[in-house]
């Protein structure tokens, strides 16, 4: 038989044998083509996944002020607000601090049985307090809280008054409850804002 490349006589095999290998290399390659873009379309999806996962947490993420705003405005402080200059609200908060440390002295010399002293630290918070208090604050600030503040102001004074009598520690505690008591329902009720931003 001629051969398939020449006119050396060969065997039907080895002529298909080059074939043969061409077409499996041929598979081979198809195969190895096939994986290749398989992967390639893996890593397209995931990368599409990711720019997508990015956009989403970048717009979540510039809704979140937003939001936070939108539930502050919803959210809004309820207690009555008392317009003041910046003078003038330090000056409250000056008083107001006067009253915690006055409280917290009385129950540390109460706790040590020192209750010759009680009397001259509740004066530091009582009336005489007042005078550091302009009369035009005083009419700027609502009817309720003025009352309130008058009112912790002589509770302190009375405290003063019963110490010098001799008051027991179980009064002067109750005495104390009854101030707080007062300073908790200010707090609760009014709110210190300045000037023009009081519709806020």
């Amino acid at each position: 038989m001629s051969s398939c490349f020449g006119s050396k006589a060969v065997s039907p095999q080895s002529c298909l044998s080059p074939l043969i290998s061409i077409k499996a290399i041929a598979r081979e390659r198809g195969s190895f083509g096939e994986t290749g873009c398989d992967r390639r379309r893996s890593l397209n999806r995931a990368r599409s996944l990711f720019l997508l996962a990015t956009i989403a947490l970048t717009a979540t993420m510039a809704a979140v002020p937003a939001i936070a705003q939108q539930s502050s405005m919803t959210k809004r402080d309820p207690r009555e607000a008392v317009a003041l200059s910046p003078s003038e609200m330090g000056t409250l908060l000056a008083g107001m601090r006067t009253y915690l440390e006055a409280i917290q002295e009385i129950i540390e010399v109460t706790a040590e049985s020192k209750i010759a002293r009680v009397p001259a630290i509740a004066s530091k918070a009582g009336s005489k307090l007042l005078q550091t208090t302009s009369p035009m604050t005083a009419l700027k600030v609502p009817l309720g809280f003025t009352a309130m503040s008058l009112d912790t102001h002589d509770k302190f004074d009375q405290l003063a008054k019963k110490a010098e009598q001799g008051s027991s520690r179980t009064e002067i505690l109750a005495d104390l409850g009854a101030i707080m008591s007062n300073c908790v329902s200010c707090h609760a009720s009014y709110r210190l804002v300045a000037a023009g931003r009081h519709s806020n």
